[in-house]
């Protein structure tokens, strides 16, 4: 019997320190653009908290500006609509779209923890759902890299370890909140290129329009690979030879069933991708 995932047992227990505004500053005037403030820069987890109170703010104000994510996530959200945006990657204006969907996802400011230039964040489950946010160093100022939600059920349970073990259950909490969320967007840009074709080869009509797997294929297996449960655990980490593999316990009513995550490093700091699953 396949299983869906309804809920997921991963939680975050990330630092929490904020630093304080400005003195003539507004709390309740969020600064489109960023930070209102700059904390001392050897406060590397005020600093990121700074922004990550501040982006979340302005998200909830309908106020957050493109010119807060990255390139790199633009790219995966906000795919570029006509030649100037064909030059660039992305689309801002797709991406102020994107942003404007988050204003009712949660109150729940994210907590920040940053691990050299990247930096995790996340809000405690409610009615939208889970906030899940990796941050990114850009230009010398903090970005928002990641930006995604799971289901109103999600379990608040620890997560800690080292710099790797935070980003590699960051990714796996993410990409599972992907699935339970049937964004498959989402869930392919949390996947290697490898392994996003090994699992759904591309078709000629997709290498014309650039893409190396078959999104409905992806879509598909991720399905199958969740089946109807709802809950899903972590109940192993296995470090060995440089990856990770993440098993996942799945259940739903009587029915039980096993996930498993094979990772890798990603080409970026802090960012861990899945290159395989399957389900028993």
């Amino acid at each position: 019997m396949r299983l869906t995932v309804t809920a997921l047992a991963l939680t975050f227990a990330l630092g929490c320190g904020a630093a304080p505004d400005k003195k003539d500053a507004d709390p309740k005037k969020p600064d489109p653009k960023g930070s209102t403030g700059t904390p001392p820069a050897d406060d590397p987890k005020a600093a990121a908290q700074k922004f990550a109170t501040d982006f979340f703010a302005a998200v909830k104000a309908k106020k957050a500006s493109p010119d807060q994510l990255t390139a790199d996530f633009k790219k995966l959200v906000a795919p570029p609509f006509g030649a100037d945006d064909a030059a660039k990657g992305y689309s801002d204006e797709i991406a102020a779209t994107y942003l404007e969907k988050w204003a009712a996802v949660t109150a729940d400011e994210p907590k920040a923890e940053p691990s050299g230039d990247v930096a995790f964040a996340a809000g405690k489950p409610g009615p939208g759902g889970r906030i899940l946010m990796r941050l990114a160093k850009d230009g010398g100022a903090w970005k928002a890299d990641w930006l995604s939600n799971g289901p109103p059920t999600a379990d608040p349970v620890s997560l800690t370890g080292g710099e790797d073990t935070v980003a590699v259950l960051f990714a796996v909490a993410a990409f599972t909140d992907a699935a339970l969320k049937k964004d498959y967007t989402l869930a392919a840009g949390l996947m290697t290129p490898a392994g996003r074709t090994k699992i759904a080869p591309a078709f000629d009509a997709d290498l014309k329009a650039g893409r190396t797997y078959k999104p409905s294929i992806l879509k598909d297996e991720i399905e199958k690979a969740v089946g109807k449960a709802d809950r899903a655990a972590v109940t192993g980490n296995d470090r060995a030879g440089g990856g990770a593999t993440v098993t996942l316990a799945l259940t739903g009513g009587a029915a039980k069933a096993e996930l498993t995550l094979k990772l890798v490093k990603g080409p970026k700091p802090g960012v861990w991708l899945v290159d395989a699953f399957d389900a028993k």
